[in-house]
């Protein structure tokens, strides 16, 4: 069990590096369905050790059909680090990047194989997928686009930094009638000063999350959001 806050702090710090350098989390996919290795399964599917976790389904073009994997396949390593269930499998996926060539070591028939898929993204391709964005003042979060305040907006309403709402998207924002042209000055409690920080600070938020700032007539507004 130590080893768990570890693996947490490195994925957490690889969504904060991934969003400061890309503008957006990269995430790569091996393209299959799968499950947990039960003793049910296990009797099933005539599988003797139960652990590892089986494959149901490789999807046609996946980057796990590429490298040879196959429906019926229990993985049992992820580069090295075992895997005995669904979540430890995806946890050690979610550290690399599309593009990334993984170690997947397997038992097939009875037989333990190694393949090396290189991850893809979720359009299918291995190239770091790129926000486009309309300027590099701009950001996309959570159902907002966010700009940067300019010099007169500071001057109208008053304050020293934050992140001015450029569009109102269905989401939490909507749903807690957040207006456009509203002011972010503060998401938590924590002060924001430019669209990249309040991405990052938007990105991991579930549950409640208080966001204060102005509203587009000057006064002062505090939201109660809730993030699925």
């Amino acid at each position: 069990m130590p080893p768990k806050p570890v693996r947490t702090r490195a994925i957490v710090k690889k969504v904060m590096d991934d969003i400061l350098k890309y503008g957006e989390v990269q995430r790569g996919f091996l393209g299959i369905e799968i499950t947990d290795v039960t003793s049910t399964l296990a009797q099933e599917k005539g599988i003797k050790d139960i652990s590892g976790v089986y494959v149901n389904k490789v999807n046609e073009g996946s980057a796990a059909e590429k490298a040879g994997l196959k429906a019926g396949d229990v993985i049992i390593k992820i580069n090295e680090v075992l895997v005995n269930s669904s979540s430890d499998l995806q946890e050690q996926v979610s550290r690399y990047h599309p593009g990334d060539k993984l170690n997947v070591t397997l038992r097939r028939d009875g037989k333990e194989m190694v393949v090396t898929p290189t991850l893809k993204n979720r359009e299918g391709t291995t190239e770091i997928v790129k926000k486009t964005e309309k300027s590099s003042n701009t950001s996309v979060s959570r159902g907002i686009e966010m700009s940067t305040l300019t010099d007169a907006d500071k001057k109208k309403y008053d304050v020293k930094g934050g992140v001015k709402i450029s569009k109102v998207n269905p989401g939490p924002f909507k749903n807690s009638r957040v207006p456009e042209g509203f002011i972010i000055t503060h998401i938590d409690k924590k002060a924001v000063g430019t669209p990249a920080e309040a991405k990052l600070l938007l990105s991991n938020k579930k549950g409640g999350v208080l966001i204060e700032g102005v509203n587009p007539d000057g006064t002062e507004g505090v939201y109660g959001l809730k993030f699925e």
